[in-house]
């Protein structure tokens, strides 16, 4: 089966927040005028190599294009499954990239060293998400939304500076849960749950696998415990859904007409926006980035993928 992809740049205009960029002195322009947006709002990149592409997740990409709905009782199941598998095979390479290896430590960890995951990765940093839109050597090839290469950025919400955006961090879902779990323990008679117990019983990825989107980043106190060089030289960050069909443009649909709000599972998440930069650029800002130090070695990209051998093995089981 094949992923949905963008035919026409109408078609984008329709799913985004949308403009195009078709010469070097406006991208560069472009990322000036986003590093000062940056320093007011909390706003966050990807990029993407083929403008014709949706946003998916890896771990979404291989259910749809794999037909993995025949094999496993579900997409979570396929999910847990692999997760389970790295934590028993892989063990060493989890315990050398995370602080401490939970489900989320070890799916983030995984997301960067190669395996699918159900997170979609985003960046603090234009020039990061730059460097991964320019990774292509398709010039201008195919259809008119394939002539591009695609930035995106989206806000971050659910706080005072964005207030009608409900993209809610993992740190307030675990939060609220352990509120929860503490009013039932306490409602029988029982002592609130030592830290530990908590900590170890909410980051499980059944506590939060259902909830439709979150926003997962390691400044949310310790819920995330990971550090290893990809995610610290890449200012990296996740978005989590748990549909396995529905690209991100699907789901942050929302939109105001006549007072009436879109939701998706009850939540307003507005469109994100993308920035279509041509291929004819490509060389230009391949040199541009390569000039201020972001290449392979300064975002940690040398290193072996473990994740995608660990999922290999898995497949062949």
């Amino acid at each position: 089966m094949k992923l949905s992809t963008f035919e026409t740049i109408d078609e984008k205009r329709n799913a985004y927040k949308y403009e195009q960029i078709n010469s070097f002195d406006d991208a560069i322009n472009k990322i000036e005028k986003m590093s000062e947006l940056k320093k007011t709002r909390p706003i966050y990149f990807r990029g993407l190599a083929d403008g014709s592409w949706k946003i998916f997740s890896f771990a979404q990409r291989e259910w749809i294009t794999r037909e993995l709905d025949i094999q496993y009782a579900s997409y979570f199941d396929f999910i847990s499954q692999f997760l389970n598998f790295t934590k028993n095979k892989y063990a060493l390479y989890l315990r050398s990239s995370c602080k401490i290896v939970t489900d989320i430590s070890a799916f983030s960890s995984l997301q960067h060293y190669g395996a699918p995951t159900p997170f979609v990765d985003w960046t603090s940093d234009f020039n990061v998400a730059l460097y991964f839109a320019t990774q292509t050597n398709a010039l201008c090839l195919g259809g008119e939304t394939s002539s591009f290469v695609s930035v995106y950025w989206l806000e971050v919400g659910n706080g005072a500076s964005t207030p009608n955006n409900d993209l809610y961090s993992l740190s307030k879902l675990i939060e609220n849960y352990n509120q929860s779990l503490n009013n039932a323990v306490q409602s029988v008679g029982r002592s609130p749950l030592r830290p530990e117990i908590f900590y170890k019983n909410a980051t499980q990825f059944d506590v939060w696998k259902k909830f439709p989107i979150l926003w997962i980043s390691e400044s949310e106190k310790d819920y995330l415990k990971i550090s290893n060089p990809r995610r610290d030289l890449q200012g990296g960050a996740f978005v989590y859904s748990s549909d396995p069909n529905k690209s991100l443009d699907e789901i942050f649909n929302g939109k105001s007409m006549n007072n009436v709000h879109v939701q998706y599972n009850g939540l307003l998440l507005p469109k994100i926006h993308c920035i279509d930069i041509h291929k004819s650029l490509i060389p230009k800002l391949k040199k541009y980035i390569s000039e201020i130090h972001y290449d392979a070695a300064n975002l940690g990209l040398n290193d072996q993928n473990w994740g995608e051998t660990s999922f290999q093995e898995f497949l062949e089981v």
